[in-house]
């Protein structure tokens, strides 16, 4: 048998008392909980990088810029020849670290530049004919010792962006009469190497021409041919005497002409042309 006792008035008093102290408890317990929650989300930010101004102060070239709310480094220099990449041509390097400027500073790209800078706008480096009838002997066998190096490069075909490190590679093991540190950077540089390769052409060519003038006959050898852009060229090899005919044949390439079509009247024209009319 159950029996039903009827509630006294100081029970329900109890039962509201001990409610009122557990949502007490419990606002206290979700206050404290959201304050830690907010601290660790505070403390698990990452501070935003900035760009720092003394980094003008080793690298001259860099330069800031904003682009809205994003801060861009740009440099000066591969800007002006604008080189390819977000220093120079591209939108601007979004990493404000010093990693990432050092990484600019040695690509190749940059190198470039700078010896471009330095001799077109600081002139700081002369072309190589004026500056070469200014140097003394020592100097000018640096020079040669460059000189060899990049008809070694060219000797063997091989890309002329391995000519700075080649430079490298020959201070590292203290070639004679080799600059030090790049302090021909006109010469130790791809920009340096390239004037270098261009003067070996025009050197041999008149070496070419002069061989042929001499020589009481000569022939010549055409080749037509279509590369993958569908351009038509002619290379052009010539067999002639040596020593103003007294010699042996000697057979060279001799150029390689872009001809608009294979007509003879053409080819003619352009050949008549290469030998100098």
């Amino acid at each position: 048998m159950f029996a039903w006792k009827p509630s006294n008035g100081t029970n329900e008093l109890n039962l509201n008392n001990d409610l009122h102290e557990d949502m007490e408890s419990f606002e206290t317990s979700l206050e404290s909980l959201t304050q830690e929650s907010c601290s660790s989300k505070i403390s698990n930010e990452k501070p935003k990088r900035k760009f720092r101004d003394a980094w003008r102060d080793k690298f001259p070239w860099l330069r800031c810029i904003m682009q809205g709310e994003k801060t861009l480094m740009k440099c000066t220099w591969c800007e002006k020849y604008a080189s390819p990449g977000p220093w120079g041509a591209g939108f601007g390097c979004i990493t404000l670290q010093l990693d990432a400027i050092l990484t600019h500073v040695n690509s190749s790209g940059h190198k470039l530049c700078a010896s471009k800078w330095m001799c077109d706008v600081e002139g700081k480096a002369m072309s190589i004919p004026k500056h070469v009838s200014q140097l003394d002997d020592l100097n000018k066998n640096k020079v040669i010792t460059t000189m060899k190096l990049m008809y070694f490069i060219a000797k063997k075909d091989l890309s002329i962006a391995t000519y700075q490190e080649l430079c490298d590679l020959a201070v590292l093991l203290e070639v004679p009469n080799m600059p030090k540190q790049h302090d021909y950077i006109s010469y130790t540089s791809r920009y340096g190497g390239y004037e270098f390769l261009v003067a070996f052409g025009k050197y041999l060519l008149e070496i070419q021409s002069s061989n042929l003038i001499n020589s009481p006959c000569y022939s010549l050898m055409l080749d037509e041919s279509t590369d993958n852009g569908l351009e038509l060229h002619l290379i052009v090899y010539v067999t002639y005497l040596q020593c103003g005919g007294c010699g042996p044949k000697q057979t060279e390439y001799m150029g390689l002409l872009k001809i608009p079509n294979g007509k003879g009247r053409t080819i003619y024209e352009h050949v008549k042309h290469l030998l100098g009319d």
